[in-house]
């Protein structure tokens, strides 16, 4: 998918799907319809779903659909109409096929009554149409919209490209009447741009039309339009007028010849029902909240909660129960986890005799309308930290022999004991997260040392992985005693990196922690050879992130990244620690200036054209 923000002010929007649905009566939510819905993000269009050329109909002349002139390519559903032949080879250009047209049809008879429809799309820049419509029944036709994005006749420039037409057709029992339509004006050409055109078949009697979520126009067809019927994408050429369109002129043939005018792209497809709305209790507690805090003068703690509409969530920092600070963020109706904020006058006193409390109540009300609560005590302080471990390469050695933690593609990348060598196979960048969690990178693979499959048992063995967003890819490092440290995966802290049985070649496992098991304790020795504190692989944190020519800086960074490198359309992501969109969008410069200042601190990732992930720390 592809979600646009044209540019970055000091705001960050959540990462959520914006859904342009219309609202829902009270009682039901929106549920997306799977079978009619299509984000067209693979390398081919999905045959379960969709022909790519239409059953039922060859076309309107002088044009005909083309098996194959519908297809899937860099994130979009593409329908190309090309040249078949030159029209002064044919008797009658109005009449006599010289045009391939594109269609893209649903396989079944899933579209009906009650859904909301709409598309995202760009209409090709030809005298034919870019249309989003549905048949294939027994007696009815919707057009969504035929909009014509480049008409031959000049005169029509003025009106046909800002033209939204919608239209009904009767056929079968209910042939002879007369077609129903509407149509609305549009601020922009639709051949400039990516719009959404979206249709609420609301009943049989009520069919509402929407472009960007603003509802336009209205038809009551003459009959109840209460049948199932097929969706449909496609063009078509008009060589007269019809269908409530005027006369258009035929499509130049260097206008069919050329990719970036022949061709309607869709960014997606969406479908929507109405379900009846869950029951929804307000519900709150703290998430992954640590009892031993180090002295700062602001905390952020996540909290899950279940929302009945709009509500406040706070969060309150005590000492010895009287109250020090509180935060609090506005989350809407459902579920899900909101980080808040708390900042304290002063840096806290080290001790003990401090707790949390949470509570979830009404839009600007106060405590007194608490719905639901929770409260963590017995939370400690301690002094600053300070982090055990510095940023850089280093040598995971065996406290108990001179074998040092190696990982290697011809091992199938499992983490084992090995004689010690000068390779890059037995070296590690730590990169520290956040109170002595780490992501611990093999300098050689580039993978990441993890629990597969996030398992937490005993025996279960460790390997490598390609990314380390999630918490069995990241490790805490505990000093047992001066100079040995165990390694306790964060999704399950109370086991360690264990040698198996403490043999020689082991593999390395996880076990019970035991700060006397000598098998868990380990010396991490930094690689004298270079100088390459703070300096780790280009894939993720340096002062500049630099990976084929794309390049992020300053990195760490306060306030803004600086990106180059870019190609415009490229699709940028900003993602937290645990993999969650913060922030999309598309580029439309070569250059880019993005605005982090809404960013907590901590380390996030940068996903461009939805596949390399880099790293960056937002200070």
């Amino acid at each position: 998918m592809k979600k646009i923000i044209l540019f970055f002010v000091c705001t960050i929007l959540p990462a959520v799907l914006l859904s342009q649905t219309p609202t829902a009566p009270s009682g039901k939510r929106w549920q997306k319809v799977n079978i009619l819905s299509d984000e067209f993000n693979g390398d081919k269009l999905d045959e379960t779903k969709w022909d790519d050329y239409h059953p039922h109909w060859s076309g309107r002349p002088p044009s005909a659909f083309k098996k194959g002139n519908a297809f899937v390519e860099g994130g979009y559903l593409k329908l190309r109409s090309t040249l078949k032949r030159d029209p002064s080879t044919v008797n009658n250009p109005l009449k006599n096929v010289w045009v391939n047209s594109a269609a893209c049809v649903s396989k079944g008879w899933d579209a009906k009554p009650g859904y909301y429809y709409e598309a995202k799309f760009k209409a090709s820049s030809l005298s034919m149409t870019s249309s989003f419509w549905f048949r294939v029944g027994d007696f009815s036709e919707i057009d969504v919209i035929e909009h014509i994005g480049n008409p031959s006749i000049e005169k029509r420039q003025k009106d046909l490209p800002f033209e939204y037409a919608a239209n009904t057709h009767y056929y079968g029992k209910h042939k002879g009447l007369k077609n129903k339509k509407a149509k609305w004006k549009m601020p922009t050409r639709g051949r400039d741009g990516f719009h959404t055109y979206g249709f609420w078949w609301k009943s049989a009697n009520e069919l509402l039309f929407y472009y960007d979520g603003k509802e336009v126009m209205k038809i009551v067809p003459r009959v109840p339009f209460n049948e199932n019927l097929k969706m449909i994408f496609d063009t078509e050429v008009f060589p007269f007028a019809q269908a409530g369109v005027p006369s258009i002129g035929l499509p130049k043939v260097e206008n069919l010849n050329d990719n970036s005018k022949n061709t309607m792209m869709v960014d997606w497809v969406r479908v929507y029902e109405l379900k009846d709305e869950e029951k929804v209790n307000d519900k709150i507690s703290f998430k992954n909240t640590p009892t031993d805090l180090s002295q700062e003068t602001e905390y952020t703690f996540d909290i899950e909660y279940t929302a009945a509409t709009d509500r406040e969530i706070v969060v309150g920092f005590y000492k010895d129960d009287n109250w020090v600070a509180s935060g609090k963020v506005n989350v809407g109706k459902g579920r899900g986890v909101a980080s808040v904020k708390v900042i304290l006058p002063e840096l806290p006193v080290a001790g003990n005799g401090y707790s949390l409390k949470s509570h979830i109540r009404p839009l600007d009300t106060t405590w007194r309308n608490a719905i639901d609560n929770d409260e963590i005590n017995n939370v400690s302080i301690s002094k600053k930290f300070s982090q055990i471990i510095p940023n850089g390469t280093y040598y995971i050695t065996s406290a108990s022999n001179s074998q040092r933690l190696l990982s290697r593609a011809l091992e199938n990348h499992s983490a084992r004991m090995h004689d010690s060598g000068n390779f890059n196979d037995q070296r590690w960048i730590f990169t520290h997260i956040n109170n002595n969690v780490y992501t611990i990178q093999n300098k050689l693979t580039l993978r990441y040392l993890e629990v597969p499959f996030a398992k937490c048992e005993n025996g279960t063995d460790v390997a490598t992985w390609k990314q380390a967003i999630a918490s069995h890819q990241q490790w805490q490092i505990v000093e047992n005693s001066k100079g040995s440290y165990s390694f306790k995966p964060m999704h399950c802290p109370d086991l360690a990196l264990d040698r198996a049985a403490g043999v020689l070649n082991a593999n390395v496992q996880i076990w019970n922690y035991n700060k006397t098991n000598a098998n868990q304790q380990w010396k991490i020795i930094e690689d004298t050879n270079i100088n390459n504190r703070n300096l780790l692989s280009p894939s993720i944190l340096s002062k500049k992130i630099e990976t084929d020519k794309f390049l992020v800086y300053p990195n760490p960074s306060k306030e803004v990244l600086y990106m180059s490198g870019l190609n415009v359309g490229d699709e940028i992501a900003i993602l937290n620690i645990q993999g969650q969109e913060i922030l999309t969008f598309t580029t439309k410069n070569k250059k880019e200036v993005v605005s982090i200042g809404g960013l907590s601190k901590g380390i996030y990732l940068i996903r461009k054209n939805n596949k390399s992930l880099y790293r960056f720390i937002k200070e």
